[in-house]
């Protein structure tokens, strides 16, 4: 260790004294840490601001001046916050969050002098603050992380209401990318996510599809996602509605009750009858089969 300020002399008694006043100054350093720490937690139980990034939508004020420190509090930025609302509204419509960002950017709206991302985005829509209230983490004493009941509660001007800040939440958990496709999630599509298959055994989605007439009028519809759920449900359909039909023949006596056939069985050909008789079907020799033909008779 190499001091500036103190100078520890020469000789045996030197390592004594840099260990002794090494060990003094961790005790201030960690005496220092825990008065600012319980100062910090009584300014938040006071309702005043500890510093940090001040949320979008927010600007601090001195609210009380203590001798020469200025307790701070947050005030509404008022075109901030109306920004704010838009985004709560927009994301409570359902649109995501790309399609947000990209309605912001395109209409100049900057955060602070930067572009929206998607990252930011989450941040606001995430953030509790802007229900009146967020929650001051400060460590304990020995510099442990505070559990949930023992965060202080400070107040501060709302600029939603605590249920719509509640249905976004629910909203935003129901479009994560392991309860729903992002392109689902992110779709501007009417009934994207929502029209499902209405088949016994199989719930594929539906999507959206569109066909030209002959007077070159476009029109749209949605249609089946060809997936393998739907073939396999599509599949078991059609083998229901056989043996449905060949039960409905069979009690009117259309279909032979023993092999399910129905109706009778298809008469074979002439041609397929001298064929086989002349050896020249399938499977036939060649030489047979060109005789049979020099003969005009294939």
């Amino acid at each position: 260790m190499v001091s500036v300020t103190e100078n520890f002399g020469e000789g045996r008694t030197k390592r004594m004294g840099q260990t002794i006043t090494a060990m003094v100054d961790e005790q201030r350093a960690i005496d220092n840490a825990t008065y600012t720490r319980k100062s910090r937690r009584t300014n938040a139980r006071k309702g005043y601001y500890n510093g940090g990034p001040v949320a979008f939508g927010y600007q601090t004020y001195a609210a009380h001046t203590d001798g020469k420190k200025q307790r701070m509090k947050l005030k509404l930025v008022p075109d901030e916050a109306a920004v704010v609302e838009k985004v709560f509204d927009w994301a409570e419509q359902g649109r995501g969050g790309r399609s947000i960002v990209k309605t912001l950017n395109d209409r100049g709206i900057t955060l602070r002098g930067a572009k929206f991302t998607n990252g930011n985005l989450a941040g606001i829509i995430g953030r509790e603050a802007y229900t009146g209230r967020y929650f001051d983490k400060t460590a304990e004493d020995d510099g442990s992380v505070p559990e949930r009941d023992d965060w202080i509660e400070v107040p501060c001007p709302q600029i939603i209401d605590r249920d719509q800040f509640e249905r976004v939440a629910a909203l935003r958990v129901s479009r994560s990318p392991r309860q729903m496709a992002p392109h689902e999630a992110a779709g501007t599509t009417l009934l994207s996510g929502l029209a499902k298959c209405g088949m016994p055994g199989c719930s594929a989605g539906m999507t959206i599809g569109s066909g030209t007439s002959r007077s070159r009028k476009k029109t749209f519809l949605l249609q089946m996602q060809r997936t393998d759920q739907h073939r396999s449900a599509l599949q078991m359909s059609k083998r229901q509605t056989r043996k449905a039909r060949c039960r409905s023949l069979q009690r009117s006596g259309k279909a032979d009750t023993r092999t399910g056939q129905i109706g009778e069985a298809p008469q074979r050909s002439d041609r397929s009858i001298r064929r086989k008789a002349s050896g020249t079907g399938a499977g036939a020799d060649p030489s047979q089969r060109r005789a049979y033909k020099a003969a005009n008779l294939y």
